[in-house]
């Protein structure tokens, strides 16, 4: 993850898989995801989960 992150469709379908069918992006979700913390996209479902699951 870095600067260039972008939000495409292979990201949602990925997300979907690892998450659920719940799984939605929310504006805080994104701000962090934008904030650099996240190193992978397994970290990004990871704190999906953890906040949502």
């Amino acid at each position: 993850m870095d600067k260039h992150y972008r939000n495409t469709q292979k990201v949602r379908q990925f997300l979907l898989s690892e998450c659920g069918a719940a799984f939605k992006f929310d504006r805080g979700f994104m701000l962090w995801i934008k904030s650099g913390t996240p190193s992978t996209m397994g970290d990004v479902a990871d704190e999906w989960l953890r906040r949502c699951g």
